[in-house]
């Protein structure tokens, strides 16, 4: 994961970006291959936390991890889907 402080520094790396299937691609080279593609994906901050429900204070003890989320999955969205799932959700974080 790249964080930046500036959102022209974002703009400027999807600028530099080859585009294809709609997907965004950056060559990368290290020491043993060369301009090999390496997919970007931008990702706004805001969209990793949710508060479903503020009333309700969060509790260590009924925090759950949940591994394996697709990288696209906004909070807002594990959110809806858990307390669908499950029930009384008040809050998601997804960490990057």
């Amino acid at each position: 994961f790249l964080l930046f402080q500036e959102e022209s520094s974002v703009q400027a790396l999807i600028d530099a970006c080859l585009e294809e299937d709609g997907k965004l691609y950056l060559c990368v080279s290290s020491p043993t291959i060369k301009d090999k593609p390496v997919q970007i994906r931008p990702w706004n901050l805001s969209d990793s936390d949710f508060v479903m429900d503020g009333s309700q204070p969060l509790d260590p003890r009924k925090t759950i991890f949940v591994g394996g989320v697709p990288r696209p999955l906004r909070a807002v969205e594990l959110a809806m889907i858990m307390d669908r799932l499950y029930g009384g959700v008040c809050y998601a974080g997804i960490d990057t």
